[in-house]
């Protein structure tokens, strides 16, 4: 099992937007994930200092094939239809790697 840490920022004028589609995700979209062996899937939310709202993803990967999990997964068709909805209301950050929306984070520390 994998950690994977990972921010981006949310469009004030589409948080509410954003709040209301991840209060009732879609089941198809839950089911892809999971079948991508990704378990303890969560999405935290906080305005830092800056003024501006970021999203906090934290989930735990339990397969043995990262890349193709994430392409199956970025080739589902309700997935894809659900990014439509979600993605207009990200901001990725200024200083992510090439071809990441999210922004990997770094883990440093964890208790089990």
């Amino acid at each position: 099992m994998k950690r994977y840490g990972k921010v981006i920022g949310v469009k004030a004028e589409k948080l509410e937007e954003y709040k209301r589609l991840h209060a009732s995700v879609w089941p198809g979209v839950n089911a892809m994930i999971r079948q991508c062996n990704i378990r303890n899937f969560t999405i935290f939310l906080r305005k830092l200092p800056d003024g501006k709202d970021y999203l906090f993803m934290y989930f735990e990967y339990i397969g043995d094939d990262y890349e193709k999990d994430m392409k199956t997964m970025a080739a589902d068709p309700v997935t894809q239809e659900w990014w439509k909805l979600t993605d207009p209301c990200q901001e990725p950050l200024s200083n992510r790697k090439a071809g990441e929306w999210w922004t990997e984070m770094e883990e440093l520390c964890h208790l089990d």
